[in-house]
């Protein structure tokens, strides 16, 4: 029993396929009665990989380790099938005119810099509406953009 419960603890997907790590947990799992099923899937999912991990969060967490199983299953099989895919390639939409000297290297443009990501409430840059410090206005936004000004309109 002891040597079960130290091998599930111990027990991790190190990048090796999601079915020989459901396989081998089911093995020690299956020694491990006694342990509530909500323990045998906190165990489970700490030993996945960080990229299966964040996809359960996303899909949804189940409760049951079969249901577990299952999941994992499917989610894997789809970020295999995901990362397969090839890159796709940006097409400039300008065209690249040859250079006069046939000798000399064409010079592409590099890539584009993004656009600065801003907080829609404070329009600074670097982080979102849910953790921006500047508190939310009351009122309801008018026409013009500016929470709790009412037109003169509305109130004539």
């Amino acid at each position: 029993m002891q040597r079960a419960e130290a091998e599930v603890l111990k027990l991790k997907q190190r990048g090796r396929p999601v079915r020989e790590y459901v396989r081998d947990f089911q093995r020690v799992a299956g020694r491990l009665r006694s342990w509530p099923e909500h323990l045998l899937v906190h165990h489970f999912r700490a030993g996945l990989d960080k990229d299966l991990r964040r996809a359960c969060v996303v899909r949804g967490i189940p409760c049951q380790l079969p249901e577990w199983f299952r999941v994992i299953t499917k989610l894997d099989a789809g970020l295999q099938e995901f990362q397969r895919m090839p890159e796709i390639q940006q097409i400039p939409r300008w065209v690249v005119e040859r250079p006069a000297d046939p000798t000399r290297p064409l010079q592409t443009p590099g890539p584009t810099p993004r656009a600065v990501f801003r907080c829609f409430r404070c329009n600074r840059p670097g982080h979102r509406v849910a953790e921006c410090l500047i508190p939310a206005t009351t009122g309801s936004p008018t026409a013009l953009g500016q929470p709790g000004i009412t037109s003169k309109k509305a109130v004539e």
